[in-house]
């Protein structure tokens, strides 16, 4: 589950994106979504989202609840066990304009709030993001209109997100 939080500043959109830690196992030091987590047993994605929101960013509960879900990104890729899917079910909250997050479990060490056209070119000039949030983000930017048809990457991007899995 991985959550889009972002700011509407007039025609402009930003992203709140934080660090993870060098601690972290999986992609220390990279860029990641203000929120995202893995579904536990017993657990439901809208209670994950919850619950996640709380422990890595401080986002209170009133406010995570008006989280929209919009829709998941499927891939696959190659691991040193052998092939992995998965599927990360996607969010997107518009954040109050006076929200500053704070994280709670260690999880992230920073947040910045970045123009969308930043984490872009981000996305495609470094790997400064961890490996599937980029996924992410891209989704939201062509669901944003962000991403544009007449780009080159368009058709690659909006169709390779929305795989079917074996």
């Amino acid at each position: 589950m991985h959550l889009n939080a972002y700011l509407r500043q007039g025609e402009n959109l930003s992203l709140w994106v934080g660090r993870r830690s060098p601690n972290k196992q999986i992609a220390p030091n990279k860029l990641d979504n203000l929120v995202a987590g893995g579904i536990g047993n017993e657990h439901g994605v809208r209670e994950t989202l919850l619950k996640e929101g709380e422990e890595e960013a401080s986002v209170p509960a009133s406010v995570m609840s008006q989280a929209i879900s919009a829709g998941a990104v499927s891939y696959r890729m190659e691991t040193a066990l052998g092939i992995r899917d998965d599927v990360l079910f996607v969010f997107d909250l518009e954040m109050p304009a006076d929200f500053v997050p704070k994280n709670r479990d260690g999880e992230l060490v920073h947040f910045e709030l970045m123009p969308v056209s930043t984490v872009l070119e981000r996305i495609r000039e470094t790997s400064d993001f961890k490996f599937n949030v980029n996924l992410v983000i891209l989704d939201f930017a062509v669901r944003h209109g962000l991403l544009r048809p007449d780009d080159p990457e368009y058709l690659d991007v909006a169709t390779g997100l929305h795989r079917p899995l074996d």
